[in-house]
């Protein structure tokens, strides 16, 4: 039986939902799913279970994913049926300013940075090619969020010299010094 069936989806829910141990292919298949919905599924397994995965998953791997999830609810534009359904994806709002968080999360944690700045090359490449919506979902769910951080300043400052990003990140930026709050000394994901 493939686990990324509707099935192996059913299955996968229901070991999550029992305190289970969860088979790491199960979770990987799921990843690699199209939809939403799956992805849903993997996103709270990694964000809320990750230690009952067996064999155990790398951190980077969910971290990827993480980045690419939010990404992806950002851009969709998908308001979920209800906000307590943990079956239902994240509003963009809601990704965004999560997204924000494991910048955070990646800076403390991150001697280099790199993870950090492929989050902020990421959100730059939807920013570029969203519409309005995700533009405005970006500057004020997630940009202003992480400008809070100093330390993720540095991450944004070309968009100060970019026509197409200048004033949302002005305004961004306007915002987050006024908020400005020390990173955070824990990690919101349960990796």
């Amino acid at each position: 039986m493939t686990h990324a069936s509707d099935e192996g989806l059913r299955l996968l829910r229901q070991r999550h939902r029992q305190g289970k141990s969860i088979p790491r292919e199960w979770v990987a298949q799921a990843m690699q799913k199209d939809d939403l919905y799956s992805q849903c599924l993997s996103f709270e397994i990694l964000a809320h279970a990750f230690p009952r995965i067996v064999p155990p998953m790398d951190v980077g791997s969910a971290r990827e994913f993480f980045l690419q999830y939010y990404l992806r609810c950002i851009g969709a534009n998908v308001t979920p049926a209800a906000a307590s359904e943990s079956d239902e994806p994240h509003s963009p709002y809601e990704a965004a300013r999560e997204l924000a968080l494991l910048l955070a999360w990646a800076l403390q944690a991150e001697a280099d940075g790199q993870f950090a700045v492929r989050i902020g090359t990421a959100v730059a490449e939807l920013y570029d090619k969203g519409g309005e919506d995700t533009q405005t979902c970006i500057e004020t769910g997630f940009l202003e969020h992480a400008l809070e951080y100093c330390e993720a300043r540095p991450f944004f400052g070309s968009w100060a010299s970019d026509l197409g990003r200048r004033e949302a990140y002005l305004r961004a930026l306007q915002w987050g010094e006024a908020h400005e709050r020390a990173l955070p000394a824990t990690s919101p994901f349960n990796l």
